[in-house]
């Protein structure tokens, strides 16, 4: 039987089922930040601080690591060969967009899920899930990093960017409502995290669009697919720490959906994304010791994350998630790095 309760002085309609969430809800208590770089922040700004994650730095690599991999790629097959100086400043730059839109997006992320957060462990703490800051708040602190990101691609980067950033943007705010229809919301997510790789050839001024050489376009799809497969099979593990919560909450994963074959859906994920990265590599003649060692050092690290995690358990999970994507960010980007450096003696003739 429903009844009528006050929250936050409106009166609202309940189920039991709402009553009993609400309820847990309340009685879960938020400790304000006692450690860590929160504590340093005036107790207002703090909701905004924990809304981007800033004491969580970690995820920006997630962002960054195609970025990396696209201009060392972009670089190396550039005619000529793009000066270290110029790759160096370009990934600086980078490095402060995947802030900025990663900042935007959690934030975004954050106001089209606070109903569902406040059905989740993990997310009930939350600043727009315990109410800590109105909905409004939230949005316009998200549109401000928007407008900011848009003026950092206007003045540091090259005019085409800007235009090629116009599918990442919709993507981006697309990928909240996915869990809520699909139950791969991970593709999203993956064609967003890996949008790095596509940008990455305008910065540095090679336009896949208008350019007369189809290498180039072929090589950065492979690259982004393989992307998008890579972020598919991390993003899986991370999404087995709430499978009980999503269970509750009717929320959609591929956990969700292939609770006993998940091991299966993280091999076709990645073998998808090592077989697209070989293919990367010979669509840019790159078939020497370094980015095919790299493709090998990749497929064995990923094969002993996939057999050594346990699903079931969520601070391994939450392990090799950290872990394992940084290591692997490391190696794949240390192959097209020393692709570059390979190129680039050749090309000055060191």
């Amino acid at each position: 039987m429903a009844e009528i309760t006050l929250v936050d002085g409106g009166a609202t309609i309940l189920d039991e089922a709402s009553k009993k969430i609400l309820n847990k809800i309340q009685a879960s208590t938020y400790k304000a930040p006692q450690t860590g770089l929160l504590c340093h922040f005036p107790p207002s700004w703090v909701p905004y601080a924990q809304l981007i994650r800033i004491d969580k730095p970690l995820a920006i690599l997630y962002l960054y690591f195609p970025c990396l991999f696209g201009t060392c790629m972009a670089a190396s097959i550039s005619d000529p060969i793009v000066p270290p100086q110029r790759l160096m400043s370009t990934n600086l730059v980078f490095i402060l967009g995947c802030f900025l839109v990663r900042s935007a997006g959690c934030a975004w992320n954050d106001i089209i899920d606070q109903d569902i957060d406040r059905k989740v462990s993990r997310t009930r703490n939350r600043p727009l899930a315990r109410r800590a800051i109105s909905t409004a708040a939230a949005l316009t602190f998200t549109v401000v990093q928007v407008v900011i990101g848009l003026g950092l691609i206007v003045l540091l980067l090259p005019f085409p960017c800007l235009y090629y950033s116009v599918p990442s943007t919709f993507l981006t705010a697309l990928y909240p409502f996915a869990k809520r229809f699909t139950y791969y919301p991970q593709l999203i997510l993956g064609c967003v995290f890996s949008w790095g790789v596509i940008i990455a050839f305008p910065a540095l001024q090679i336009d896949l669009v208008a350019s007369s050489d189809p290498k180039a376009l072929r090589a950065a799809l492979l690259l982004y697919l393989s992307c998008i497969a890579w972020t598919m099979s991390y993003d899986t593990i991370y999404s087995a720490q709430d499978i009980k919560d999503d269970l509750n909450a009717a929320v959609k994963s591929p956990v969700v959906k292939h609770r006993d074959n998940t091991r299966l859906v993280l091999w076709t994920a990645t073998g998808t994304q090592i077989i697209l990265l070989i293919a990367t590599g010979f669509t840019i003649d790159a078939t020497g010791v370094p980015f095919q060692g790299m493709c090998l050092c990749t497929a064995v690290l990923l094969g002993r994350e996939i057999t050594s995690v346990d699903l079931g358990d969520p601070k391994d999970c939450l392990w090799w998630f950290r872990n394992g994507c940084i290591y692997t960010g490391l190696v794949i980007g240390s192959g097209f790095v020393a692709e570059y450096i390979v190129r680039l003696k050749s090309s000055t003739g060191v």
